[in-house]
């Protein structure tokens, strides 16, 4: 870890004697503010100059580093940065893709799609630190600099060293990104790549052995309960490269000399491709086996050593007729081609090898009618070795208005989408599991609505399932005999009086087929802070408290060889209440938070969880800062 601290200290020394030196193409440095720092997603890359977005410099939400806890987010975390994590909040995949691997960590590894290209006019870095108790320290940085007019290269990296309130619950995740992005003067040519690597290594307790030790104050210091597991561990290791690139076959306007006005809507567009390939393996051990604990004992009864890697090569060419968003009508023609090479080990013995190969075919259409109204149709079909027929139709439409200075929005989206079972799902082989399905294709309805009004932001879904594979309470997958619904409401609502803020987020969800699905019925967070300059401006304070509550139910329980969450019946978690003092402020370009977090557990009842048997941790003291550098 040191190591990479001094090189991200090195890189920053290096932005700043590049100072003054950095510029952009003339397209992107006619911001009226140069000290202003923009970022871009690759989703907003594909034929076009992206539309840049500001980052965030702002008190706002700064103390919530974790990602469980970032504004409208819902996770059950297992009481511990850095473990796995099971989205609360309902959300099915909604493209076609194989899945080979359980997403239980993905909540903390970087991904391609999540990756922020910047844009600065000077060289930029932010350094992030966070620690608390029982060891929990947090090590964040980002910098890009600009070479020549063109070019800007970035790194980011975040490391997390966690020892948890309970033994065996230590989390070392790593994860770090080396990324380029490049555009031709006229923005005619784009390019982005990056290299990525995450690892996490994780240590598994199983939970608590008795839950009554806790709950009834049996021992105070939760580094002396017994656990289920006192020698397993899970690991994680990627590895990949990510490239993409556009090039506009159609001249730039002030080339051609056209208005947006007079431009044609069918011209030879633009053409872009991605490609990338990604090594990842997931490793389970555990020097004593407890029969106990775990349901079966397959290859070898003394210790587990598992292992799943796979390897993807992905490639997709795609053209659209226009590279000019404000075009009435634009199609998209795209085609995707991934090979997947998945093993299965134990006990450094292959179990089983498997080469997937398929193609995704899809287009899409967008029109625009009339000022501010867009609507989208895209189809999607899978073509090949295990997701052969799967496709997918997909329709939106929004409407945007202008009432004042502010820009308001409602769409709405219909989507339905009939596909094969996440691999791991159908496919499994490991120590103590062992799953081999054919299931029947899974069919889902989902109707959709989301709103940007004065005060108030909201998501509406609804789910209709057919064929929903869940995991049961074996914690094997079985495919659901009865259709399920799922309904959905998040609503958010920002308030500022004077020198007060209100910030609050609720969702709702209803489920009617609870012996295969269960949520929290209701949640609820809440931020109320009094804000405060002093000393003409060049400090700013806030000092308030953010709430969380979420109703009890039957919370899943967590299997750690296999990394799933699972349907339990033996403990109903009850309702839970998070109350955390903060104050935070800022000095000119640093930003510092300091929390009580878990105010409650200091007087309250001992049955704070959010996944059975693998309490919350209690009240503890965080400090952190994030310090800017931009010259």
């Amino acid at each position: 870890m040191a190591r990479f601290i001094c090189y991200t200290l090195f890189l920053i020394l290096i932005n700043l004697s590049f100072s003054g030196q950095a510029q952009l193409a003339d397209s992107l440095t006619a911001k009226a503010d140069s000290s202003i720092v923009t970022w871009f997603l690759e989703k907003d890359f594909a034929f076009t100059p992206p539309k840049d977005q500001i980052i965030d410099t702002t008190l706002t939400y700064f103390q919530k580093y974790e990602p469980a806890s970032s504004p409208g987010n819902l996770f059950a975390t297992l009481g511990n940065i850095g473990l796995a994590s099971h989205n609360l909040f309902f959300s099915p995949t909604l493209t076609l893709e194989v899945q080979p691997i359980v997403p239980a960590f993905d909540l903390y590894r970087f991904q391609h799609d999540h990756v922020h290209y910047y844009t600065s006019l000077k060289p930029y870095s932010e350094l992030y630190y966070v620690m608390g108790k029982y060891k929990e320290q947090l090590f964040g940085a980002n910098t890009s600099q600009t070479i020549g007019k063109n070019l800007v290269i970035g790194l980011d990296f975040t490391f997390i060293n966690a020892f948890g309130g309970y033994p065996r619950q230590k989390s070392e995740d790593k994860s770090v990104v080396l990324k380029v992005n490049y555009f031709t003067k006229n923005m005619r040519y784009g390019l982005l790549a990056n290299l990525m690597h995450n690892g996490f290594k994780v240590q598994e307790n199983g939970g608590i052995q008795y839950d009554s030790v806790f709950e009834e104050k049996i021992e105070t210091d939760p580094t002396r309960i017994n656990v289920k597991l006192n020698t397993a561990q899970n690991t994680w290791k990627e590895n990949s490269f990510r490239f993409a690139h556009y090039y506009s076959l159609t001249k730039p306007a002030d080339t051609l000399g056209e208005s947006h006005r007079t431009r044609k809507v069918f011209q030879p567009g633009s053409i872009s491709h991605h490609a990338q390939i990604i090594k990842k393996t997931v490793g389970y051990t555990d020097d004593k086996i407890d029969t106990l604990f775990y349901p079966a004992v397959y290859f070898d009864s003394t210790k587990t050593k598992d292992a799943l890697q796979i390897n993807t090569i992905e490639n997709t060419l795609a053209w659209s007729n226009s590279r000019d968003i404000s075009t009435p009508l634009i199609l998209t023609l795209a085609v995707r081609h991934q090979y997947d090479k998945i093993h299965y080990f134990a006990s450094d013995e292959t179990l089983d090898t498997t080469n997937l190969n398929h193609l995704f075919y899809s287009a899409r259409l967008i029109m625009r009618p009339f000022k501010g109204l867009e609507l989208k149709g895209e189809a999607e079909l899978a073509h090949g070795d295990y997701q052969k027929g799967d496709t997918r139709i997909t329709g939106w439409i929004s409407k945007t208005f202008s009432p004042g200075e502010k820009e308001y929005l409602l769409s709405g989206t219909i989507s339905f989408i009939r596909s094969t079972p996440s691999w791991y799902k159908s496919h499994f082989l490991s120590n103590y599991f062992l799953w081999n399905h054919s299931f029947d294709k899974e069919a889902l309805l989902h109707i959709g609505f989301t709103g940007s009004l004065p005060y108030l932001d909201f998501i509406g879904n609804y789910y209709h399932y057919s064929g929903y594979v869940y995991f049961n309470f074996n914690a094997t997958p079985e495919q659901a005999e009865k259709d399920m619904d799922v309904f959905q409401l998040k609503a958010h609502s920002p308030w500022h009086f004077k020198r007060v803020s209100l910030d609050a987020w609720g969702t709702f969800q209803f489920v009617t087929r609870t012996e295969y699905l269960r949520l929290p019925s209701l949640t609820a967070d809440l931020s109320a802070y009094y804000n405060q300059e002093l000393f003409k401006g060049a400090l700013s304070t806030q000092l308030g408290l953010d709430l969380h509550y979420q109703t009890g139910y039957y919370a899943n329980a967590y299997m750690p060889s296999s990394r799933v969450f699972y349907l339990q019946d033996e403990k109903k978690l009850n309702s839970l209440l998070v109350l955390d003092i903060v104050w935070k402020f800022k000095v000119k370009t640093a930003r510092f938070f300091l929390v009580y977090h878990h105010l409650n557990s200091l007087f309250g009842k001992h049955d704070y969880y959010l996944v059975p048997h693998y309490p919350l941790q209690d009240g503890r003291i965080k400090f952190g800062i994030a310090w800017r550098f931009q010259d």
